[in-house]
């Protein structure tokens, strides 16, 4: 077991990491929680840790870039008629006293400009109490608006379907396919497995293990 576990997490595993950040119950919250448990080691928890704030960042800002190119060829492919666009050069056209006032508005610093990116907004918000019941789809679904790129980033890592299964379990003709928790199975079905297992292994001229030679086989069907 501890071997398995230091093969996934020996090193930072950043889907998981940021799958977990993504979730507006955790974010950086429980690497930093997690994270001195699973790296004991003087400065790893640090080092780690940075790792997956960098990786975070780095994601986003592909992202950011994509959204730009889709952005840019939409209104490249749009196209507008003179008629049209005669209109909108006259809705342009702001009266003096606006423009003065807009000026005024700025020099003066009524005008914030956003200096937060949607990533930094993000994860200073505080995190939501944690809750069994909780839908973390369904929370991005309802912030698309207010976080449009990250919400498009976090749906796509958060439907990575994870799994640790070995692919050699899909064939397997031992005690993997007959046991006593799989003693259940019909007749057709333990013969489906079996026969595709040896056909796998003909088609791909692999050789069954001594181990699997020796192994015995019951069926129970009561």
């Amino acid at each position: 077991m501890e071997l398995k576990f230091e093969k996934y997490w020996g090193e930072t595993n950043l889907i998981m990491s940021i799958g977990a950040v993504m979730n507006p119950r955790f974010k950086m919250k429980l690497p930093a929680f997690c994270f001195p448990t699973l790296y004991p080691i003087a400065g790893d928890f640090d080092k780690n840790l940075s790792y997956l704030a960098n990786a975070l960042h780095d994601l986003y800002v592909e992202y950011c870039g994509e959204d730009r190119d889709a952005n840019k060829e939409r209104n490249e492919s749009s196209e507008i008629s003179s008629s049209d666009a005669s209109f909108m050069n006259e809705q342009r056209e702001t009266p003096k006293g606006i423009n003065d006032y807009e000026s005024f508005i700025r020099e003066s610093g009524g005008i914030v400009e956003p200096t937060k990116s949607e990533l930094e907004e993000y994860l200073s918000e505080k995190i939501i109490i944690p809750s069994s019941k909780f839908d973390v789809l369904a929370w991005w679904k309802g912030n698309s608006a207010k976080f449009p790129i990250l919400s498009q980033m976090a749906s796509d890592i958060l439907s990575i379907p994870i799994s640790t299964v070995a692919s050699k379990s899909t064939f397997s003709a031992g005690s993997r396919v007959i046991e006593p928790h799989r003693s259940c199975l019909k007749p057709e079905i333990v013969e489906v497995l079996l026969c595709g297992a040896d056909w796998v292994r003909e088609l791909y001229g692999l050789k069954k293990s001594k181990e699997d030679e020796d192994k015995e086989i019951v069926i129970h069907l009561d």
